[in-house]
């Protein structure tokens, strides 16, 4: 009779869980099985002849293209709207933001291992211009995805949609939180993992504070735009910018853990943060 009790007990434990981590739950799934279709449907288009040279260019445009679908569905399933207005924006939130953003893009290299391999041989990774294409096509294809789509469907789907979602069923702490690891995991980079948990938690903050989606994904947009012309130099210790550019590493390590804090204390004074519509 008590194993009875226990078993029911247990159930109604299991389902009072799966309906307050429904949202999350049901995104997670919906990555899933977005993320397993485009592999399963990459190896098949591989084994044409056709489709095989121009590969490249379908993968590239798959990806944003999955990641409407997943919009597509939760925005249907959670019965969202699809109205994505510009909301006003505070001019001290919007220059923070936009410095944050280029500090941390600079400052991205040495958040890996890669950094720190090189660094113990005497040597500097650090970012300098990139303007040398190859196929035309291919890097306007990558341009266009990486600058514009890119930006457009993580914001959408991970700030517009999962966060809001989960701001439903938690503190708005746990909530930016969940967002960021998601987003950095979705990556599939461990190495980067420290670098895409603090730009997640910049975007998924700004948002948070701001309420438009649209800034976040100019934020995104120009975060990759600068990604895109620039590569990875390296610098031997005996070059004159090797210590130039350790210090400015330090100094942006500085700056940004000013701006984040001068970001949360922003967040105190507003009496009300605006509802999302």
């Amino acid at each position: 009779m008590s194993q009875g009790i226990l078993s029911r007990l247990k159930i109604i434990h299991c389902k009072l869980y799966m309906q307050k981590h429904k949202n999350l739950l049901f995104f997670i799934l919906l990555l899933l099985v977005v993320h397993t279709i485009f592999p399963i449907l990459f190896y098949f288009l591989k084994s044409i002849e056709f489709v095989n040279n121009y590969l490249r260019i379908i993968t590239y445009l798959s990806i944003p293209l999955f990641s409407f679908l997943a919009i597509f569905i939760a925005f249907k399933l959670y019965k969202m709207s699809f109205q994505l207005k510009w909301m006003s924006l505070n001019t001290s939130i919007v220059f923070i933001s936009l410095v944050l953003v280029l500090s941390i893009n600079v400052f991205q290299i040495s958040m890996d291992l890669t950094f720190f391999k090189y660094l113990m041989l005497d040597q500097l990774r650090f970012l300098e211009p990139n303007l040398i294409f190859g196929n035309s096509l291919d890097y306007f294809i990558k341009f266009i995805v990486l600058v514009l789509l890119g930006p457009f469907t993580e914001e959408i789907l991970f700030r517009r949609i999962l966060l809001v979602k989960l701001l439903e069923d938690y503190k708005p702490s746990i909530a930016i939180v969940i967002t960021s690891v998601m987003f950095a995991l979705i990556h599939f980079d461990l190495t980067g993992i420290v670098f895409y948990l603090l730009i997640s938690f910049v975007y998924t903050y700004i948002f948070y504070l701001t309420r438009n989606i649209w800034f976040s994904i100019i934020l995104h947009s120009v975060f990759n735009f600068i990604t895109f012309f620039t590569k990875i130099g390296v610098h031997n210790k005996s070059d004159s910018f090797f210590n130039i550019g350790l210090l400015i590493y330090v100094l942006l390590l500085f700056l940004i853990v000013f701006l984040i804090k001068k970001l949360i204390a922003y967040s105190k004074t507003i009496k009300e943060i605006k509802e999302f519509e």
